[in-house]
């Protein structure tokens, strides 16, 4: 009967862990109240910041990779995470948002033309610099860009703070299949 415990779990433990691979942890814009009331993280109080999520997903067939970040900013050391910059060969689509709470209601502030600049790095690669607006102390901000022709130079799972969850998805191809990475709640 024990045996038979043990390999319903590993069954189960295995079986949920494809179900959720590969699905966006949420989708853009669906930030809720609960996170944004969220005055420290429960795991370290000294937090500035915690990466609630970054995804990151290549696609063969488009030949694109898409990425979503969510960030929760607690204190005003950790305003410069909401500047990034992303690398890229050609053009992308990006979108990005601000969110804070005022009077109990959620407030958006849209990334903007003026919040962003490309610069020509080398011959080729461009540097995009984007600033979220509206940044303060409870905010959280995420950031979605699609690039096309290219897939990530690099990929950090652990960062100097906290990341609550971290993927990073290759679908199957003919080679072998899908190439799932992830982390969930990691610190260096």
């Amino acid at each position: 009967m024990r045996l038979f415990r043990i390999y319903f779990l590993l069954v189960l433990f295995i079986g949920s862990t494809f179900l959720l691979s590969g699905k966006p942890p949420s989708k853009y814009g669906d930030v809720s109240k609960e996170m944004l009331k969220m005055k420290k993280y429960p795991k370290d109080s000294s937090a500035k910041a915690v990466v609630i999520f970054d995804y990151g997903r290549f696609d063969a067939d488009q030949f694109t990779f898409q990425r979503h970040l969510r960030v929760k900013i607690f204190h005003k050391d950790a305003y410069h995470r909401a500047t990034r910059t992303i690398r890229a060969k050609s053009k992308f689509r990006v979108k990005g948002c601000t969110y804070n709470l005022d009077d109990g209601k959620i407030k958006s502030h849209k990334l903007k033309n003026k919040h962003m600049y490309t610069v020509n790095v080398t011959n080729g690669q461009n540097e995009m610099r984007v600033a979220l607006p509206n940044v303060k102390e409870g905010s959280i901000f995420e950031l979605q860009y699609v690039l096309k022709m290219q897939i990530p130079r690099k990929w950090q799972f652990q960062r100097q703070i906290f990341v609550m969850r971290s993927e990073l998805i290759f679908p199957q191809n003919e080679i072998g299949n899908n190439s799932t990475c992830n982390n969930i709640d990691q610190k260096l």
